[in-house]
């Protein structure tokens, strides 16, 4: 055993995997089951870090059964156990018994005042909470762990580990600045101190914030450090995890067959949990190339795995893709459904981002569907404003022209939080003047921000022009406030023909006949026509 645990700190975890499994052949020959579980727990351990999760999960169960069928008058050695099986859990899908087995060695940690025992039940209690989207709470167990480390003295490993979490805690809520200065601090730490799978770990995260702020040169940068020392330290085994979050980062930047090479390397995975997880990288890629269909097979199959492993985060955020595939196949019912169930547990929670599987695209679309179908319309709005931001304009834009007025509102709040120019509706104006007479238009509130859409839709030059007309716009606000021709056409720096011809223009959309007698009551009409239509105030 002495053998082992020393080539298990030297980092030859091949070996010690090796030495530990003779010992525990040899103790179980023995009939001794307390050193037999002492040498399965390391053996556990072991593949755990070697990202074995297969052979990890194997010899949990084992340690399982042996705890359970054995007389263990040894406290501690069974909250190791435990707790090394909890460890374990989230990466097998096991959350529910991972977070009671937690919770038991937190007690009897607590109970043997072993204060690194119980940092380390706390930060896998944090774990539990934060990656199902429990963040009150994984903010609660991060502070006792935070404390405890602080009041013993506990080291340098520790500290990164809670620097970790903690840019985790940021991360997944959408805090993306607090969560990169705490991984920046973590690699620093790891590197100072010489913690070599913390190393990676914080690159990784580094990598995957970056990535999450659009900083894309700068997250493939962190990818690329990432990898080298994941293989200069023989930490091969991680390397799936690091083609996936570069897949990710490809597809963000439409390089398909970068992801799709990424992906197939990956995906030769042998760990059934690794493989659900990494299908929803692979659906997403499909489902933005075209292979729908295909998509929604892999979606399904990995919304199983996580519905039976009790991760609430990750099922939400495959219904989302679910139902931007249920648009793309046209079965809006569908698609409302899943959206609908999204959406309700973010509200409950009070969620207003995904930390995996983010697709600034896809969601925006989801959003703007949201909005014009009433879908949890508020959620909606947070996450455009204040994640998704100017890339959220580009699927927001369309609803100006939506024929309902509460979505045509909803979409203007929207655009104005963001600071959007709410001329984006007309397109490029290339006249500065008919630009600058519609702003103030506009912000006196002689035109209705709310109308312009359709205002827009309705004041076309041509029968068939699916474009909006700016100054037939501009000198429509101008006609109806009460402007005459000679100060619109100086205004607008137009000939009074032009302006006649607009106005008599104007008058025809509105089904408005031209009678020189009653010109005064047909402006008047008009006013009262446009205003009911909610074009003016």
């Amino acid at each position: 055993m002495l053998q082992a645990l020393s080539e298990a700190e030297s980092g030859n975890l091949d070996s010690a995997a090796a030495t530990f499994e003779a010992a525990r052949l040899g103790w179980i020959a023995l009939n001794q089951i307390h050193e037999a579980l002492s040498a399965v727990l390391h053996l556990v351990r072991v593949h755990h870090l070697r990202e074995d999760l297969g052979l990890a999960r194997l010899y949990a169960q084992m340690a399982v059964e042996l705890l359970q069928n054995a007389t263990i008058n040894d406290d501690r050695l069974e909250a190791d156990v435990l707790l090394r099986i909890a460890t374990l859990a989230p990466d097998i899908g096991m959350y529910t018994e991972g977070e009671e087995m937690a919770k038991r060695a937190l007690r009897l940690y607590e109970q043997r005042d072993d204060a690194a025992g119980a940092c380390d039940a706390l930060l896998i209690l944090f774990s539990f909470h934060n990656q199902t989207g429990r963040y009150q709470a994984s903010g609660s167990y991060l502070q006792r762990a935070r404390h405890v480390q602080e009041i013993a003295g506990l080291g340098a490993a520790y500290q990164v580990a809670i620097l970790n979490k903690d840019a985790h805690w940021h991360w997944y809520q959408g805090n993306l600045s607090a969560g990169l200065e705490r991984a920046q601090r973590a690699v620093e730490l790891a590197d100072r101190t010489d913690q070599r799978k913390q190393r990676v770990y914080n690159r990784l995260v580094t990598g995957n914030i970056m990535r999450a702020m659009g900083d894309y040169l700068a997250a493939q940068h962190w990818y690329n450090v990432t990898e080298q020392l994941a293989n200069e330290i023989s930490f091969t085994l991680f390397l799936c995890w690091i083609d996936v979050h570069r897949a990710w980062l490809a597809i963000l930047q439409e390089q398909y067959s970068v992801a799709r090479s990424l992906l197939q390397r990956a995906l030769m995975t042998q760990d059934y949990g690794q493989a659900m997880s990494f299908n929803v990288f692979l659906a997403a890629l499909y489902s933005l190339t075209g292979r729908t269909v295909e998509a929604m097979e892999l979606l399904k199959r990995s919304l199983t795995f996580y519905e039976q492993s009790n991760d609430p985060l990750s099922v939400c955020t495959l219904q989302l893709h679910l139902a931007f595939n249920y648009l793309h196949v046209a079965k809006p019912q569908d698609a409302a459904t899943a959206l609908d169930a999204a959406f309700a547990w973010m509200t409950e929670r009070r969620i207003d981002y995904l930390p995996h599987w983010w697709h600034p695209t896809i969601m925006g679309t989801l959003c703007s569907h949201a909005l014009a179908e009433g879908i949890h319309p508020c959620v909606a709005e947070m996450i455009l404003v204040k994640h998704l931001g100017s890339m959220g304009v580009a699927a927001i834009q369309p609803l100006l022209q939506h024929p309902d007025l509460v979505v045509r509102r909803r979409a203007l709040d929207v655009l104005e939080s963001l600071n959007a120019d709410p001329l984006s509706i007309l397109g490029p104006i290339p006249d500065d003047t008919v630009r600058k007479v519609l702003a103030q238009l506009i912000a006196s509130n002689r035109l209705s921000v709310a109308g312009l859409p359709r205002l827009c839709q309705i004041l076309t030059t041509a029968e068939k022009r699916n474009t909006p007309n700016p100054t037939l716009v501009a000198v429509f606000g101008l006609h109806v406030d009460g402007a005459t021709r000679e100060e619109i056409a100086d205004w607008l720096g137009i000939s009074g023909a032009a302006v006649r011809n607009y106005i008599t223009l104007i008058y025809r959309i509105f089904n408005l006949t031209y009678d020189p007698k009653q010109r005064k009551q047909r402006q008047e009409t008009l006013r009262a026509l446009t205003q009911q239509a909610g074009f003016i105030p």
